[in-house]
């Protein structure tokens, strides 16, 4: 219980931080951020509530199967939630991929500008070459609203009007709720016509939905996220070693995941998600201890809801930042005056104003 509280508040400070500063959502680093930690706060809340009946009946009777009520309602949270994690980081990572790309295209073009003689400045902001420009696949995940990246921190922070998402937030957004929701159909308690169906808290090998949910939720995103992150990494080194385009990168945290920070959420993935699909399931001993087979699946495997947030504030300078102004003046202003005039106050409140 006290997991699902710290959980509670680290989700909640990340996600106030960035709904403090609207604009930064435009990035799309701080978009996942924000919708990651929507579906911790949607797992710990929803799925916490209905489990901890589950569970605690489990250990009770020392079985692994109930019918206590709201199972597709637990099944289907729990798992839509699931999904959300491993293929942010999947898109992290190809946005990291994709910011270093910009960057290395950026450095040759200048590179070939200044062996023809031709002047420099401006140029960046009219090719849209920058870390906002690009084209076709590059526009959808470009990871700020402008092309320049001079004074671009500074107006995303100062920026007082309010946000509106994009087509290409909502598609990314979209697309993995809409993941989330086919990993849940990845279960015999939904799949089943049976509406008086046991309830089970243990996954069994045996079945090819198990076997299908593990390649969806674990094998694809750690092959397209971490492995090709490796091989990227390793062909950049040989890359720059041969031409010396890339070495100059640094990677701004505040607009794109740094190295560091894609390891500490590789991390937290590998550990929890294994633990919770794989390791639990495979010793008889603990499959038979009802207690240990709780604690190691559903509370160390489920603990990425309280180290993922724990990790953002710890690797984001700025949101960290942002969480203790937040919480020293005592609440979210959302960027937005909330001073009101005496003829304002009576107008919203229908007290009557005299309009003559």
């Amino acid at each position: 219980m006290s997991l699902s509280i710290f959980s509670i508040v680290s989700n909640l400070m990340v996600l106030n931080s960035l709904r403090e500063k609207e604009p930064l959502l435009s990035i799309l680093f701080n978009l996942l951020l924000a919708n990651l930690c929507l579906a911790n706060l949607v797992s710990t809340v929803l799925v916490k509530s209905v489990s901890i009946v589950h569970y605690a009946h489990a250990v009770a009777t020392n079985s692994t199967e109930s019918a206590v009520a709201f199972c597709f309602l637990y099944t289907v949270s729990f798992r839509t939630t699931w999904s959300i994690l491993p293929w942010s980081i999947v898109l992290l990572t190809w946005a990291h991929i994709q910011y270093i790309l910009n960057m290395i295209q950026e450095e040759r073009d200048e590179a070939k500008r200044s062996a023809e003689g031709l002047s420099l400045d401006g140029e960046d902001c009219k090719d849209g070459s920058g870390v906002g420009g690009g084209s076709g696949l590059m526009d959808t995940f470009s990871f700020s609203s402008a092309p320049c990246s001079t004074n671009e921190e500074t107006k995303l922070y100062d920026d007082d009007d309010e946000y509106k998402f994009s087509m290409r937030d909502k598609l990314i957004v979209g697309g993995l709720w809409i993941m989330g929701g086919v990993n849940s159909m990845l279960s015999e308690e939904v799949l089943s016509k049976n509406p008086d169906k046991i309830c089970s808290i243990q996954d069994t090998f045996s079945s090819n939905l198990t076997w299908a949910s593990i390649l969806m939720v674990l094998v694809l995103p750690l092959v397209l996220g971490p492995l090709v992150l490796l091989v990227f990494r390793i062909s950049l080194f040989i890359y720059t070693r041969n031409t010396g385009y890339g070495s100059r990168i640094e990677v701004s945290t505040a607009k794109v995941p740094s190295s560091g920070f894609l390891l500490g959420f590789f991390l937290i993935f590998g550990v929890c998600y294994s633990t919770n699909m794989i390791l639990s399931e495979q010793s008889d001993y603990i499959r038979g201890n009802v207690f240990l087979y709780i604690m190691l699946k559903y509370i160390l495997g489920t603990s990425y809801q309280l180290f993922v947030p724990l990790w953002v504030l710890i690797a984001r300078d700025d949101i960290r930042g942002t969480v203790v102004a937040l919480y020293r003046k005592g609440g979210t202003t959302q960027s937005k005056s909330v001073d009101l005039t005496a003829e304002q106050m009576q107008r919203e409140l229908g007290l009557g104003v005299c309009t003559g």
